[in-house]
């Protein structure tokens, strides 16, 4: 099925090109491509409530919490200036070589309105891939995320001289999409699956 262009799914390709945080301070600048004309009517989240839990961190966004791991830090900031509007931006603590991170985006545009996330996927894997140079991947085995249908698939790119591996999952809920990419090196493939496991594992909506 084809998804009508209306959609504004082109924000999780804008989005992905925030994954190479360097090693900069929290005033750091975003590496956004400059210059987008992609429009999104996303709706921006209340500042998150973070709690120390066993397993990480729990943040909260627009209507879902879930958990980032130990000592990774709200890096919204990273998104000013770029034309989505994140939910949340969590990235591991800065001095590392490169900071890994998660972005989660929620939009809800009429269009959204009794759609199933499976009339997204395809589209989503295709704009994404291109928005970033990168070989669109295959869909993986869709899941449940706390009972709602979710799709997911792996980028594999090169920024600099680093391999990033992003992993991305979405769904819809109350006619709102959620997209959210957790971006690793592939030094730390393993890290990365392990990340998004405890992300899959503790998110509940609210």
């Amino acid at each position: 099925m084809r998804v009508p262009q209306a959609l504004p799914v082109l924000a999780l390709g804008v989005v992905l090109a925030l994954g190479g945080c360097g090693s900069d301070d929290d005033t750091g600048t975003s590496t956004a491509a400059s210059g987008t004309t992609a429009a999104t009517t996303a709706t921006a989240g209340a500042p998150a409530a973070t709690t120390a839990t066993g397993g990480g961190t729990t943040i909260t966004g627009t209507g879902y919490r879930t958990s980032v791991p130990a000592g990774w830090r709200d890096a919204k900031q990273l998104a000013a200036g770029t034309a989505i509007r994140v939910d949340q931006l969590y990235a591991a603590p800065e001095g590392d070589a490169f900071r890994a991170n998660v972005v989660i985006i929620r939009e809800d545009p009429a269009a959204l309105k009794g759609k199933r996330v499976e009339d997204l996927e395809e589209q989503l894997r295709q704009q994404s891939a291109r928005a970033v140079g990168a070989e669109v991947p295959d869909a993986e085995d869709p899941f449940r995320l706390d009972g709602e249908d979710a799709v997911r698939w792996t980028l594999r790119r090169k920024q600099g001289d680093q391999d990033l591996v992003q992993r991305q999952f979405a769904a819809i809920h109350e006619d709102a999409l959620y997209t959210i990419t957790l971006t690793t090196t592939a030094d730390d493939d393993a890290d990365g699956e392990a990340h998004l496991q405890g992300l899959v594992g503790s998110w509940r909506w609210e």
